[in-house]
């Protein structure tokens, strides 16, 4: 089955506020933002249940590792890219450093 379009009347400024979130976001795509606005709605249902109530510890536990272990995957990238842009740099140094000894 195809996508299809979902939309919604909100005022300029809530659309503006709802696209600098999604902008901001880790996600690629409004759709995958959307996704998963909804399953943290549906673990917020969930958590508030009365027989599920006594998982509410552990999905808070799971929920705080979770977070934990996407922070320092984040972390890991961003130093990727430190590492990559610093070394890009020296290189352009060097280059710069042999073109005038050509000259």
């Amino acid at each position: 089955m195809s996508d299809v379009t979902f939309g919604v009347k909100v005022t300029p400024e809530l659309k503006n506020e709802i696209e600098q979130i999604i902008k901001s976001s880790d996600y690629e795509t409004n759709k995958e933002w959307f996704q998963h606005v909804l399953s943290v709605y549906k673990l917020h249902q969930l958590k508030s249940l009365d027989g599920t109530s006594r998982y509410s510890g552990d999905l808070n536990h799971i929920e705080v590792r979770f977070s934990r272990i996407k922070e320092t995957i984040v972390e890991m990238m961003k130093r990727t890219v430190d590492d990559i842009a610093h070394k890009e740099a020296e290189w352009m140094k060097q280059s710069d450093l042999l073109q005038q000894q050509i000259q």
